[in-house]
């Protein structure tokens, strides 16, 4: 079995709000990541990707819900400044919520 990160975002572009990643967090904790790396994930959601690119080699996938702002624009930027690592992006045209 695979792993995937999902790290779902929404106006995270302009707004760089707070991005909880609970069953992320839970993952990579039965992985066997230490707790202080697991910490520091749970930040905005370039913070995360930073960190899970430089610790893991798990593939990340970006979910925008639809967001106004410019986080597409940024989590492409992130991709091309992180070649190496496989992040991913699926956008929704309109925020679909939970």
């Amino acid at each position: 079995m695979s792993t995937n990160i999902l790290i779902p975002a929404y106006n995270e572009g302009t707004t760089k709000s707070e991005l909880y990643l609970e069953q992320a967090n839970k993952t990579l904790r039965e992985k066997g990541y230490t707790k202080q790396f697991v910490d520091s994930c749970r930040s905005n959601i370039f913070r995360t990707l930073a960190v899970l690119v430089r610790e893991t080699s798990l593939p990340i996938t970006v979910i925008d819900d639809g967001s106004s702002d410019d986080t597409a624009e940024e989590v492409k930027r992130f991709q091309t400044r992180n070649k190496n690592h496989q992040v991913s992006l699926l956008s929704h045209n309109a925020n679909k919520g939970k």
